[in-house]
Parts: structure tokens; C-alpha cells; sequence
């Protein structure tokens, strides 16, 4: 059997994200394409890294534009509150804040598989575990400090 047959795949990543997946027949490896996958919503594969790019003063509409829709949100007071997560084993999860339509604080944080008590499941399924601590600034606007 030749060890060439088979397929091969190209995988090209931008800033660490998955972009295109490429499946190549053994035969015209360099040519022919068999399967040509884009992921679509690039920002499926880290929303929480694209954190380094918000600051206070982004409306929400920039925001979403950046890093997409959250898969949660809350209302309380004057601030609304965003939630995006990864479904990984790291469990990075990113909160955003808001007051009216704009962005006063983010935080990172994380949720361990011990939080989650070993379960894996949908990562919205754990929003505000693990080291999650509202952020003081956020606190003392809701306390009308």
C-alpha cells in the first residue's frame, strides 16, 4: 500500500483562532480540495481573548461588533450585565458591564472543572462561579456610592 494515499488537512489559524479547515485528496494534494470548511463566526473559538480589545466607553454596538452577542444576560439597577464563555476545559468566562449603552468594566474570570463540580456541560450553564466577583466599581454604582 502506498503511503501516500489518504487524505491530508491544512488548518489555518489568525491570533490563535481557527479561520479554515482543508481537507486535501492524496491524489492532487496540492490542487484539489475535497472539503473546504470556514468556521463561520471566527469568534466561536476564544471570545474571552478578544477581551484585550473592550474599553470603558465602548457602546454596545461596537462591542457586538467586536466580539459578537453574549449567551446571557441580566438587568439590576441602572447596569446591565453581559456574559460570553468558552466551552473548553479551561473554563474562561468574560462578565461586561454596563450603564445605559455604555461599557464601564469587564472582568475575566474563571470556572474550574472542580466548581462544576465535574460536569461538562454548556459553559452558560455556570455563569458567575468559580472566582467570579462582581467588580467594586460596579457595586458601588448599583449602591448609588
Amino acid at each position: 500500500m502506498n503511503s501516500n494515499n489518504g487524505n491530508y488537512i491544512s488548518i489555518a489559524f489568525v491570533s490563535d483562532k481557527l479561520v479554515e479547515k482543508q481537507i486535501y485528496n492524496a491524489d492532487n494534494r496540492f490542487g484539489s480540495c475535497v472539503d473546504n470548511i470556514k468556521t463561520g463566526d471566527y469568534r466561536d473559538f476564544d471570545v474571552v481573548g478578544y477581551a484585550n480589545g473592550l474599553y470603558p466607553g465602548m457602546k454596545k454596538s461596537a462591542v457586538i461588533a467586536l466580539i459578537g452577542n453574549p449567551v446571557k444576560s441580566e438587568f439590576s439597577d441602572t447596569i446591565e450585565e453581559w456574559h460570553y464563555c468558552n466551552n473548553d476545559v479551561n473554563g474562561d468566562y468574560l462578565a461586561l458591564y454596563f450603564k445605559g449603552d455604555t461599557l464601564i468594566e469587564k472582568l475575566n474570570y474563571t470556572v474550574s472543572i472542580d466548581d462544576r463540580n465535574g460536569i461538562q456541560d454548556n459553559c452558560s450553564k455556570f455563569i458567575k462561579m468559580g472566582n467570579y466577583r462582581m467588580p467594586d466599581k460596579v457595586l458601588e454604582i448599583k449602591l448609588g456610592n
